[in-house]
């Protein structure tokens, strides 16, 4: 389909910053939900509430859900996506959302763009540039500085915190997940691309969630709960993982990725007005330097 060449540039930036408020609030929707549920139920009934969307809404544009002629290693890397995307980095978010702040986890994951750019130029070629490199150490040492809140010599003393740990876990399979649909969207649409890795996801957590907490679980889920995982499902996976393939298709990995800059804007935001998390110095400052960082990766 061609359906995504019609947007404007413009249009496709607007979308890209409502997919980051979208992910800045899953943030806050994800610590609510850490507050009662296990973390691969949560993500089960996240993707259970996205794929309600994706997947109608992929037979009404395209016309069917299996794609024709789809070569067996594509089907290979949508599993992946599955796997990486939904399972593994779900898994990270909820459980590390149990042990450390909204705003501080959107800030170590804020360093998606420099992983990205160095996975570019290691699998697909692209050329590291001075600038590149200098701006990958800035967001590094800016998201040491969150993740150990401020004592970043703790670092090489074992002594950082492991909410913070699983959350950076969450960064590398977003990372995978990036550069693994870049290969897929050169055979399919955003929106079918999502909606297969939406389906893979679920066949991977369908068992884990079994066995993490019962098939009845979901029965004991308060309002709250439900609400956030509504918002997860919705706004943070049927809505932001199409528009964020529209972004790669229309502007490229790179550029689309560094929207992803506004996402801990957003999350701290969100966490302070509606958590009333608070701001510290090492917050401030681990922010201003990944911001900074991906701001030269991206020159």
């Amino acid at each position: 389909m061609d359906v995504e060449k019609q947007w404007s540039t413009r249009a496709v930036y607007g979308f890209l910053v409502l997919t980051m408020a979208s992910w800045g609030g899953t943030f806050v929707a994800g610590r609510l939900v850490a507050r009662e549920c296990e973390p691969l139920t949560a993500a089960f009934w996240r993707f259970v509430l996205a794929a309600l969307i994706l997947v109608p809404l992929t037979l009404k544009k395209e016309g069917r859900l299996i794609p024709r002629g789809l070569p067996g290693h594509i089907w290979l890397l949508l599993a992946a996506l599955g796997a990486t995307g939904l399972f593994g980095y779900n898994y990270f978010f909820i459980k590390g959302l149990t042990l450390t702040e909204a705003g501080r986890a959107s800030v170590i994951v804020a360093m998606n763009p420099g992983l990205i750019y160095l996975g570019t130029a290691l699998f697909f070629g692209e050329k590291l540039t001075g600038r590149g490199v200098a701006g990958f150490a800035c967001a590094l040492l800016g998201a040491a500085l969150v993740i150990t809140h401020g004592r970043v010599w703790t670092l090489f003393a074992g002594q950082v915190g492991p909410g913070e740990m699983l959350i950076f876990g969450c960064v590398l399979c977003w990372a995978a997940y990036s550069l693994l649909g870049k290969v897929v969207l050169g055979r399919l649409s955003p929106l079918a691309s999502a909606t297969w890795a939406c389906l893979f996801g679920l066949l991977f957590l369908a068992p884990a969630a079994w066995l993490e907490s019962g098939p009845w679980a979901f029965l004991e889920f308060s309002s709250t709960a439900w609400l956030s995982l509504a918002f997860l499902g919705v706004m943070g996976t049927a809505l932001g993982f199409t528009l964020y393939y529209l972004g790669i298709v229309q502007l490229g990995a790179g550029r689309a990725a560094v929207f992803i800059n506004l996402v801990p804007i957003f999350a701290i935001i969100g966490g302070w007005l509606i958590l009333g998390e608070g701001l510290d110095w090492s917050l401030a400052v681990g922010l201003m330097l990944v911001l900074a960082g991906i701001r030269l990766i991206q020159r």
